[in-house]
């Protein structure tokens, strides 16, 4: 779907032929009037699923898969020769999108608590989210003091207001961030993580470069977003993980089962103290890390190739000719 513009599909749509029209769904759609064009859906996960499959005329799941191809692309490492020991790739847009809020707060800790695990964080961040770091520097240098630099700049707005007749919404925006930090305990956004720990993260990896991290690492850390409110414990990066040799670290859920066996093809946990556990626990038992990447490996090869969902989608196909 995201391959091609909503105008495109409109005019296959609209074309007077005898045809019909399926979609491949990863992601919940914008809207839900977009599935009116589509003959048939097919959700690639049960989160979108449960969430949109009400507004389709047909749909089906079929599961996410791995590209076996890029395997050959790659030269497979031995589990005992790999870079890292444990690492996480992924999109944190702690700023343009709060269903990272989890993800975001779990990398913040783990970062902050000093575990070795090799982050390459992808982040865009507005000129609002660098101030919302400094704001909350000096939130932790002053404490609820900062309150009068809050006062400061909504006067001052009301000054530059009167003077130049336009208000400026800068001012307001960085006063109110400063209020929200007012008497919170945990403060769920920090900024930016570059500027938090400028030294400890790296930056997105898309590709075979994204790969090949994986293939570097004996265990992989799978975060969910927010968006996971079903908890299904499911996303593509779960296949692309053991597909690549590493062991699954993994949010659990009521669809992990339904994929892979947790404890013998991948590891799961609950919340932030259980993830804790586990990592302390695969860091120790490294013997367990292998056989569990071992066996998430040969799952995925022998059940979740894109070869085989191709075949999935083929013999439903051949019922519509």
């Amino acid at each position: 779907y995201s391959v091609i513009t909503e105008n495109e599909i409109k005019n296959i749509f609209k074309l007077n032929f005898k045809k019909k029209i399926f979609v491949s769904v990863g992601f919940t759609l914008p809207s839900k009037h977009f599935y009116k064009y589509f003959d048939k859906v097919y959700f690639r996960s049960p989160t979108v699923l449960n969430k949109q499959s009400k507004y389709t005329k047909s749909h089906e799941l079929i599961y996410h898969s791995f590209n076996e191809k890029i395997i050959s692309k790659m030269e497979m490492i031995n589990f005992n020769s790999k870079k890292y020991n444990f690492s996480f790739c992924g999109s944190i847009y702690s700023d343009i999108a709060l269903h990272h809020l989890k993800r975001y707060n779990y990398c913040y800790n783990l970062l902050e608590n000093n575990y070795k695990i090799r982050f390459h964080l992808n982040e865009k961040n507005s000129i609002n989210h660098f101030i919302r770091f400094y704001n909350y520097k000096m939130y932790n240098l002053f404490g609820n003091k900062i309150k009068y630099l809050s006062l400061f700049l909504k006067l001052f707005g009301k000054i530059v207001k009167t003077i130049f007749k336009k208000k400026y919404k800068f001012f307001y925006k960085v006063a109110s961030d400063i209020d929200n930090l007012i008497g919170r305990k945990n403060i769920l956004y920090k900024g930016p993580m570059k500027k938090n720990f400028p030294k400890k993260i790296f930056n997105g990896l898309f590709g075979v470069d994204y790969y090949n991290l994986i293939n570097q690492s004996k265990i992989s850390l799978n975060i969910h977003t927010d968006i996971d409110k079903k908890l299904f414990g499911y996303n593509i990066r779960n296949f692309e993980i053991t597909g690549c040799n590493s062991c699954l670290l993994v949010e659990d859920g009521n669809g992990l089962n339904n994929i892979f066996k947790k404890d013998d093809e991948c590891v799961a946990y609950n919340n932030y103290e259980e993830l804790k556990d586990k990592i302390n626990y695969l860091s120790k038992n490294l013997n367990a890390a292998e056989k569990i990447s071992k066996n998430g490996y040969k799952k995925t090869l022998n059940s979740h190739t894109h070869f085989l969902r191709s075949t999935e989608f083929l013999e439903d196909f051949k019922k519509y000719l």
